[in-house]
């Protein structure tokens, strides 16, 4: 019978032959129709064109090339047993009697002569025969002899390899084979431009028992001639590439981009030639596309790759082909995303638009990277005027897709022992893990933060600890914590003691958290079984089967929802299927459970989720999936250097060199891909690459691929092609310029983006102090309003009249590993503690081990030098309070404040607490005290006011960094203050405050009044940020220390409103630091 090759240069022609094809009625026309294509894309495509042809899509059998000829010729012949998967456990299987023990480099060996049998089937069948050659059949280099000897210890026990079976099947005659079950009338194949030359002979060997069609695109009908023209004689194998040159000139895409393309059709003439076959070359050329009027930039494009010649008459610009160069993966998303919005906003002559989502298809060679971006962005923003863009991601992976890949994916990586919290709590965070234990997700983040505050960082019990050679610390581990957050519920202590001498518990736990704790707890049990089953060694087999038994205990999902559970099932059987092919020897083996996790986890990462074509929105996907597939909009995103594929070959694969026609290596197979994406866009080609670094801003070399297409339409257009620049942030105002080569109008559709470029045209400087908003009528005020406008007047601007709030201090990471060093703020909470017992009449030396057992300080001689020195802090300080004659435990009390000014109608009430006697206590274990001062002073004019009769005196305690450890200050109003006219003072620098930001700050306002560095309290130093760092100060006034002074009322205003009540003030620091304003004046 012969192959039919039917060749064109586009798959709309190529689906009319397959429909002339199927209108002939079989003899059996209840028989299924079978085709064949390259993947599920264009089936869903192929479908839809056939339907829309016929009126009806039924009764065919879709498959792939290689699926096919396995279960057409599988019967006797055994074939399948030397693909990756079975190879990887015959090849662990002969490592290990060798004394080695590594999956992942068996997998790699398997996966090269996977490639063997298809691309070098020669060569290893003299590997059989004893003949240690290359793929040229050359005697071998010496350190490749051990691959033909390993070639010939499989073959001892796994039987003759696939290259065996395809030479004994290639060569037999018809009668001689059989096939499994029976044969289709009729055989298809569409799309597919490159096979295997294996692949191909079996293709032939069929056709001598049923017709078999070839629908094959070319993307240029003039090199395909040239291909044609030249074959004389079937090839002789090894086909050398140097033996057979390709044609010289022409376009020079096709030089580039073309290799693939030719000598899959080379290999194809010579399969349909060499039996006799009939052949149906492309259609008749069309005529000089220079001459055609109607002539686009990208059907000239399409012209001279497929004439593989340069018009004569120059191509004029369009708006058909577009390269976009942005910042980075999320701008080429967004720039592309608003291209898209101009596209869909074209109208007919009646109205109707020209584009609609499902003419979209958007390629990427990195479909996780860019996946997440595109939904983000073609999200729009409706209220802003950017309309969403419905969009669907077409073939993403198993674990992406499917929730319980996605859980058996963390549930591997936990298989090191560590158990980061971090980790753990991913995983239950999983909607599908957290139903199983009957948590709600929204109560995961409060699991989260109890663990956190419990110090759990790793591990699930000690033994985890002990495994990596630490003794176990009683802290730090998921355990450990679940201990301290039960005990502090059910003993309602908070320390110094510890529950059973070793549990340290926490105060912040209440009665609402314990049935989440217990559920937390079932969870972490079940998940220590399951890594600990999985941890054991194992067969194969039986490894797998208790991966799958653990997702069961740790998932749980409705039934509406099973088809997840079959997705996993399906590999679980495929994988074991591969162990049985191996034989029984190689299953029985047992392998590191850690190289089982590695190999498992690359076949979730790797397996197809459920493929999501034809949806009628805009499809994402990969180069691959629809190849050839016509598209109306065909757009490239991320066509840049780190997307194109690494040059560098495996040094192990006999297949780099010397290479022979039909190789298929990453970069050839990533240029045919841009080629056949170029030839199926049917009215717009839009790329989109990064053109700058989004860091410094410096230009960006294009890729050797996007260099070779602006070159080629460069040639078309007779000078360099302008390419589309986009701006680093939306609201830049060149994100608004009118862009010729794709709309009228102007680019962005965002107007918050063009407000906010408008507010920046508008802006110029000007102090920031001359923001004068309307005063605010009187209203009730506290003692707390007068202490926040004294100490941190910007702040209260902002929160009391802007309603802002700072989220500076949100989200402090803890990290998961245990801490060696504490940071500031841990310090001070650990100095806090000793010094709240110590004040209270406790030791400072009780909560020793009570810290250390709760994992408030690193472990050990890490943690010692710490306490030691919060325990001398607390010292220094009871020291302190001792010389001036109180004792401990230390009690205070508050005072009530109800103050009415008949002269400007103000009622001033609130507390003031830590009183002792009349003294103003502030204690902290702290070396910062601006701030604090300050509100401490307001509350000393405040006590002064409200009870003339007693002398009232304000005392600060604080930690130092000098030899005498502690610092004492202490201030009172002196005789001839007046305490009213100070809080007059106040209570008109309130109303001041929440009319501007006045550009007062306690750290420099103090130094300037009473002695010290102003320039170092605003700028800081390496120990200690300045309070210009402050989020509020930086809001308005982030200049330096100079131009703070010239260019805002700073100096008049610390006159004003802090000397006229610093100069009431007798001050005395025992650090020296401060004086009072008379001594800093004389």
């Amino acid at each position: 019978m012969g192959m039919h090759l039917v060749v064109a240069n586009d798959l709309e022609t190529l689906a009319d032959r397959l429909v002339d094809r199927l209108s002939e009625v079989p003899d059996d026309p209840f028989l299924p129709e079978t085709i064949v294509v390259p993947g599920d894309g264009v089936r869903s495509w192929l479908t839809h064109a056939i339907a829309l042809r016929l009126g009806i899509c039924s009764n065919i059998q879709f498959s792939y090339p290689a699926r096919f000829l396995k279960e057409t010729f599988s019967l006797e012949s055994k074939m399948g047993t030397w693909e990756t998967g079975p190879l990887t456990w015959a090849i662990h299987a002969i490592q290990q009697e060798g004394g080695v023990e590594d999956l992942m480099r068996a997998r790699a060996i398997a996966d090269v002569f996977d490639r063997y049998i298809l691309y070098r089937p020669h060569m290893v069948r003299r590997w059989s025969d004893g003949e240690d050659v290359d793929g040229s059949l050359q005697a071998l280099a010496d350190h490749h002899l051990w691959q033909p000897e390993l070639w010939r210890q499989l073959e001892a026990r796994l039987g003759r390899s696939d290259a065996r079976v395809f030479e004994q099947l290639t060569h037999a005659s018809a009668d001689d084979i059989s096939f499994t079950g029976s044969i289709p009338q009729r055989v298809s194949i569409f799309g597919l431009t490159t096979m295997p030359q294996p692949q191909l002979d079996l293709f032939r060997v069929l056709s001598t028992k049923t017709k078999v069609a070839v629908f094959a695109p070319v993307s240029s009908s003039s090199r395909w001639e040239s291909v044609r023209s030249a074959w004389r004689e079937e090839l002789r194998f090894p086909a050398l590439r140097d033996a057979h040159p390709r044609p010289i000139g022409g376009f020079r895409l096709n030089e580039v981009w073309g290799r693939t393309n030719e000598e899959g059709h080379t290999l194809l003439l010579d399969s349909v030639l060499a039996t006799s076959g009939e052949v149906e070359g492309p259609p008749n050329l069309k005529g000089d596309p220079a001459g055609e009027d109607d002539s686009t930039l990208l059907s000239s494009l399409q012209d001279a790759i497929d004439h593989d010649t340069i018009p004569d008459a120059e191509v004029p610009l369009d708006r058909t082909v577009v390269v976009h160069r942005t910042f980075g993966a999320t701008r080429q998303v967004e720039a592309l995303r608003d291209h898209l919005l101009h596209l869909f906003n074209e109208r007919h002559r009646d109205g109707s638009a020209v584009f609609a989502p499902r003419d979209v298809v958007v390629l990427t060679n990195d479909v996780e990277r860019f996946a997440p971006l595109v939904q983000s962005v073609f999200a729009g923003k409706p209220a802003a005027g950017v309309p969403d863009i419905p969009v669907q991601i077409a073939d993403r992976s198993l674990g992406v897709t499917n929730p319980i890949a996605t859980v058996g994916q963390q549930l591997l990586r936990l298989l090191d022992g560590r158990f980061r919290v971090d980790d753990v709590v991913e995983l239950l965070a999983q909607p599908v893990v957290a139903m199983s234990f009957d948590i709600e997700p929204a109560d995961v983040p409060r699991v989260s933060e109890l663990l956190a505050m419990a110090n759990a960082r790793w591990g699930l019990d000690g033994d985890d600890q002990r495994a990596v050679g630490i003794e176990p610390l009683g802290t730090f581990t998921l355990l450990d914590a679940l201990n301290r957050l039960v005990s502090a519920v059910a003993t309602a202590t908070s320390g110094p003691e510890l529950i059973g001498d070793r549990i340290a518990p926490i105060r912040e736990v209440s009665f609402d958290d314990v049935a989440l704790l217990g559920k937390t707890a079932l969870f972490l049990q079940q998940l220590h079984d399951s890594c600990t089953q999985l941890n054991l060694l194992a067969t194969p087999r039986d490894w797998i089967e208790t991966f799958r038994e653990a997702l069961g205990h740790l998932v749980f999902v409705s039934d509406d929802e099973v088809l997840w559970w079959r997705a996993i099932d399906r590999l679980c059987e495929q994988l074991r299927d591969e162990v049985e092919l191996a034989g029984d020897y190689s299953a029985s083996v047992l392998v590191n459970p850690a190289d089982l996790a590695v190999l498992v986890n690359s076949r979730l990462t790797s397996t197809a989720g459920m493929p999501r074509f034809q949806t009628g929105r805009v499809t994402v996907s990969s180069l691959t999936a629809v190849r050839g597939v016509p598209h109306s909009v065909v757009c490239l995103l991320g066509v840049d250097r780190e997307g194109e594929p690494n040059t560098l070959g495996n040094p192990d694969d006999l297949t780099q060199s010397p290479q022979c026609i039909g190789d298929r290596d990453q970069r050839s197979e990533y240029q045919a891909q841009l080629l056949d994406a170029v030839m199926s866009a049917q009215d717009r080609l839009i790329i989109c690459s990064t053109g700058f670094d989004v860091t410094s801003g410096a230009e960006v070399s294009p890729s050797a691929a996007l260099s070779e297409l602006i070159d080629a339409l460069g040639d078309l257009i007779g000078r360099e092609f302008p390419l589309v620049h986009h701006p680093r942030q939306t609201w830049s105002e060149a994100n608004f310029v009118i862009h010729p080569e794709v709309s009228d109008r102007p680019w962005s559709h965002d107007r918050s983006a063009v407000e906010a470029a408008i507010s920046r045209r508008s802006q110029h400087k000007q102090q920031p102090e001359s923001l004068v908003l309307a005063e605010r009528p009187d209203g009730p005020c506290t003692v707390l309003n007068l202490r926040h406008a004294f100490s941190q007047p910007i702040r209260t601007f902002c929160e009391d009249r802007l309603h802002l709030a700072a989220l500076e201090e949100f989200g402090r990471e803890r990290g998961s590993n245990i801490p060696l060093v504490l940071d500031g703020l841990d310090r001070f909470g650990l100095r806090h503690g000793m010094l709240s017992s110590a004040t209270g009449g406790g030791n400072p030396e009780d909560w020793v081990d009570f810290l250390t057992a709760s994992g408030d300080v690193p472990p050990g001689v890490y943690g010692a030098a710490s306490l030691q020195t919060a325990q001398d802090d607390a010292e220094a300080i009871v020291d302190a309070l001792a010389s001036e004659g109180m004792t401990l435990p230390l009690v205070t009390k508050s005072l009530d404040v109800h103050i009415t000014r008949e002269d400007d109608d103000v009622e001033l009430t609130g507390v003031i607490d830590s009183l002792h006697g009349s003294t103003v206590l502030d204690i902290a274990a702290s070396s910062s005290f601006a701030n604090r001062f300050c509100e401490r002073l307001v509350d000393l004019v405040v006590l002064s006011v409200a009870s003339p009769e007693t002398q009232w005196r304000l005392s600060m305690y604080r930690v130092s960094n000098t030899k005498a450890r502690g610092r004492h200050l202490t201030a009172s109003l002196t005789p001839s203050a007046d305490p009213r006219e100070l809080l007059g003072g106040l209570i008109k620098l309130r109303r001041e405050v929440l009319i501007r930001p006045v550009p007062l700050f306690a750290g420099v306002a103090l130094a300037q009044c009473c002695g010290g560095d102003p320039k170092g309290e605003w700028e800081g130093n390496q120990a200690r940020p300045g309070e210009r760092e402050q989020t509020f100060n930086r809001l308005f006034f982030d200049f330096g220390y100079e131009e703070l002074l010239d260019e805002t009322t700073t100096l008049r205003d610390v006159d004003r409103w802090f000397a006229s009540l610093l100069r009431s003030v007798e001050i005395n620091d025992s650090a020296g630091k401060l004086q009072s304003m008379n001594e800093v004046a004389t």
